[in-house]
């Protein structure tokens, strides 16, 4: 089965500013990738939703996530926003390497 991960609970700020990372990033995949812009897409829709959240993400999805927030977070001029773009990436780099290795037989 693929790995599959959930974030945490976002707040108002946070869900906005991953929203407008994920439409952004969406924006510039639309042309080159137009699947990796329809997840993204879907995630901005998702926190749209009261609880602001994308639900369960494959890697490709986290990965996607991550990197729409990273570049977002590195061109935000306010740093507070920056840092919690960049706390939601670090979430996401922890839970895809969470036991993402494989089990020694026994």
């Amino acid at each position: 089965m693929d790995k599959t991960i959930t974030l945490n609970p976002l707040d108002d700020t946070a869900a906005e500013l991953l929203q407008s990372a994920t439409i952004r990033m969406a924006e510039q995949l639309n042309n080159h990738n137009p699947n990796h812009a329809t997840i993204l897409r879907r995630m901005a829709m998702d926190l749209e939703k009261p609880q602001h959240n994308v639900g369960e993400l494959s890697v490709v999805g986290g990965f996607l996530l991550q990197l729409a927030a990273q570049q977002f977070a590195a061109k935000a001029t306010d740093e507070s926003h920056a840092a919690i773009l960049y706390e939601i990436a670090q979430e996401i780099t922890e839970k895809i390497h969470t036991n993402n290795t494989p089990k020694p037989c026994d």
